[in-house]
């Protein structure tokens, strides 16, 4: 879990949410650097606002939902307006704070290094992560209990088992 003061992006969506001008600022190690102000209004998008790619997955989720580093819960309170059994994670204390400010019910500070195989559809919204996507297919220490997606298969639609949520 993230202490405060190594929370940059929690403070960012919870300044946002309570109504601060915020502008995030990306910086690529190929020296690229570009400030935005749209990007972050974007965490916390309601559907109509989503691009068109993104709205025709979202008719393609089914059964119970993880979203993995569910950053502003934009995915997760859509789902759960639907009717799905969404649960939120990530490591931020802020975020999960904006999530449950939003409306959120089930959303926890949980690692991505905490997932197994007993969680549901897996929406996991940073393919660029090796980190997260080598845990999430099994290569990784200590991701023993995860389903194997294989190679070549979007995590936002690979799919494990279908037992209850543990730990709500």
């Amino acid at each position: 879990m993230l202490r405060d003061s190594q929370d940059a992006f929690g403070h960012q969506l919870y300044d946002l949410y309570k109504g601060s001008r915020v502008i995030e600022i990306v910086e690529r190690d190929d020296g690229l650097i570009d400030p935005s102000e749209s990007l972050p209004k974007y965490y916390l998008a309601d559907f109509k606002d989503w691009t068109p790619r993104e709205k025709l997955a979202a008719g393609y989720v089914h059964g119970r939902v993880l979203d993995i580093g569910c950053g502003g819960g934009r995915w997760s309170l859509y789902l759960q307006k639907k009717g799905r059994d969404v649960l939120g994670i990530d490591f931020s204390p802020l975020v999960v704070k904006v999530c449950k400010m939003r409306g959120l019910h089930n959303v926890m500070v949980k690692s991505i290094t905490e997932v197994d195989s007993r969680l549901g559809m897996v929406a996991h919204n940073d393919p660029t992560n090796k980190e997260a996507s080598d845990h999430l297919r099994g290569k990784s220490r200590g991701s023993g209990g995860l389903a194997r997606i294989p190679e070549g298969i979007g995590l936002s639609q690979g799919k494990t088992s279908e037992s209850r949520w543990q730990g709500r």
